[in-house]
């Protein structure tokens, strides 16, 4: 049975990159999150993620993170994923069609990881 990731999975140093962003955040410790779940909308058939709910463990989330907010940990060194079928999905800042910044998992052979294919957040 395969080993579901933590939450936080890793945390370095931030040594690679390139430019001024590398001088930015030397020194700054960088962390995997694991994302379980998503809030979705918007103007598309399927909609688009609005928020995204981290955590261990696939069917509770321990904190909620605007798409904003996660751009925001993306541009300071931070990555997310997702995981399912025993397979890692890194997630990237994607703009929807109407304009609207969002997220997209990496395409691989399963959608048990895939983004869209995530639970939805359900937030006391």
């Amino acid at each position: 049975m395969p080993v579901t990731p933590p939450h936080r999975l890793a945390t370095y140093p931030y040594h690679h990159g390139r430019g001024d962003h590398q001088a930015a955040t030397r020194g700054h410790t960088m962390t995997d999150y694991r994302i379980v779940c998503t809030e979705q909308t918007g103007c598309t058939t399927g909609g688009h993620i609005t928020a995204v709910g981290t955590g261990t463990e696939t069917n509770s989330a321990s904190q909620r993170y605007t798409v904003q907010q996660v751009y925001n940990l993306m541009d300071s060194g931070n990555t997310f994923h997702t995981y399912g079928a025993g397979r890692r999905a890194n997630v990237h800042k994607w703009n929807c069609g109407c304009g609207v910044g969002t997220l997209r998992s990496s395409a691989d052979s399963t959608t048990a990881n895939n983004l869209d294919n995530l639970r939805i957040c359900h937030w006391k």
